[in-house]
């Protein structure tokens, strides 16, 4: 603006002086022509598009600006359990006592208003058959476990530790125990399958990025995703992967499924809750990501930088626009009423660049 207003004063004063009668028609040329309409429209178009390519593609960014600081990431931090695994367990079986019809509600119960994905998955195993019960108190430590109390009874389902279960760990799978009135129960042995695709998907960014993975869980699949992760930590709370992600230095992606991992995603330049219902809500979060479309994060990636390179293309053909208007301007061979004609059909032309850019390199960059 500043540029623009000195050229006009600078313009209007050199006809002032070589020929008065020509000053108003000059210098209305040169602000008219000069005026950065396609420069302030690139940026909004071209973020504002590629945000709802995203979404199509269930990608749900806070704002515009995401784009931005995800065209800078060289390095993404995983969370392991409900976001390369699915919430959709292969097996799940309960070894303990036998469970009656009131305990089998008071777990359904206290599981469905967990935030843990495993208590999730426990939640849906009982299935509609088995109904939810009214809580007069409920209590949630992240990382460890829950506390719910339904008429009278106390009911603690978690760690081992959480249910005070000694020595009661195991490394070969995910183990949800169970205590009703003080009286261990037993435990529910879960075993979650990865999400398809996701393996060739962690391979190919790899290639091109730092990996980490951070799970609460066991380590019992450190061989499996050994090969896919520069960086792997178990046993990790959610303070422990709020202050490893805050050690590692900026241009971060952090992609983790909600409460358990909300100090690491927002600490994270860009945070990714994944989600299985997009109406979920995760405050600390710069983008809702759809379950399926977490083997879509080196696209959403590549895609991001494509979409800042057409904004960059799109101010140098605006700043293109205005020297050439301008040069004509300056030198009075430019009549006021072109100039108007001229400043609309800049904007258009770059606008209709973007759009078409954008949308041509979401096709690409998203064909499945």
């Amino acid at each position: 603006t500043v540029i623009i207003l000195v050229l006009a004063l600078g313009t209007g004063s050199y006809w002032y002086f070589h020929d008065p009668t020509r000053v108003w028609d000059v210098l209305a040329s040169v602000l008219i022509v000069a005026c950065p309409c396609a420069l302030a429209l690139a940026l909004p178009f071209g973020l504002g598009h590629g945000m709802r390519i995203m979404g199509r593609k269930g990608v749900y960014l806070k704002n515009a600006a995401v784009i931005e600081q995800l065209a800078n990431v060289r390095q993404l931090v995983f969370d392991k359990t409900g976001t390369l695994t699915r919430n959709h367990p292969e097996s799940i079986r309960f070894v303990g006592v036998k469970l009656d019809a009131l305990s089998n509600s008071m777990i359904k119960t206290i599981c469905s208003n967990s935030a843990h994905p495993l208590s999730k998955l426990i939640a849906k195993h009982f299935g509609d058959s088995v109904i939810k019960l009214p809580i007069d108190h409920f209590y949630e430590e992240v990382g460890k476990g829950v506390e719910a109390k339904m008429n009278g009874t106390c009911v603690r389902i978690g760690s081992a530790k959480w249910v005070g279960v000694e020595g009661a760990e195991d490394q070969s799978e995910s183990k949800v125990y169970v205590s009703i009135d003080d009286h261990y129960q037993g435990f529910f042995s879960i075993k979650s399958g990865y999400r398809t695709g996701i393996f060739e998907s962690l391979k190919q960014l790899r290639r091109s990025f730092k990996l980490h993975l951070l799970s609460g869980d066991n380590a019992s699949e450190r061989a499996q995703l050994a090969p896919y992760f520069d960086q792997f930590h178990f046993h990790q709370k959610p303070l422990d992967k709020y202050q490893y992600v805050e050690g590692l230095y900026s241009n971060t992606l952090m992609i983790g499924d909600g409460l358990n991992d909300a100090g690491a995603l927002k600490r994270a330049q860009v945070g990714f809750a994944v989600c299985e219902d997009i109406h979920q809500f995760s405050p600390a979060c710069n983008g809702l990501i759809e379950a399926n479309s977490v083997v879509r994060v080196g696209r959403v990636l590549r895609f991001s930088k494509s979409v800042i390179a057409i904004v960059i293309a799109a101010f140098i053909i605006s700043f293109a626009y205005n020297v050439v208007g301008l040069s004509f301007a300056i030198t009075g061979n430019l009549k006021p009423v072109v100039s108007a004609i001229l400043m609309p059909l800049s904007s258009v032309s770059v606008v209709g660049f973007i759009t078409l850019m954008v949308s041509l390199l979401g096709r690409i960059q998203f064909k499945e």
